[in-house]
């Protein structure tokens, strides 16, 4: 079983539970960094690699080009973070 979505929490210990419960945690929504930035998403990756967890994880992404769930507010708020530049003013 994948549980997915697992990359928007920094909670490890939450992680861990699931992982040694015999889940795999897909670390995914990279790029959505209104729900957790990048940057912590690999800090988390990272140390749960380097704990042995590799192989109970997998990497995608789930960023999309459009949605229809945000508003047009969040949608530039999401670009401007992923890009660090305002892309419509």
């Amino acid at each position: 079983m994948v549980i997915g979505h697992s990359g928007d929490s920094e909670d490890l210990e939450y992680l861990r539970g699931l992982m040694e419960r015999g889940s795999t945690i897909g670390m995914d929504r990279f790029g959505l960094e209104h729900f957790l930035p990048t940057a912590k998403r690999v800090e988390v990756l990272a140390r749960l690699c380097a704990e042995g967890y590799a192989g109970k994880m997998v990497l995608s992404h789930d960023a999309n080009c459009w949605t229809d769930m945000l508003s047009e507010d969040d949608k530039r708020r999401t670009r401007r973070s992923s890009t660090g530049t305002a892309l419509d003013r």
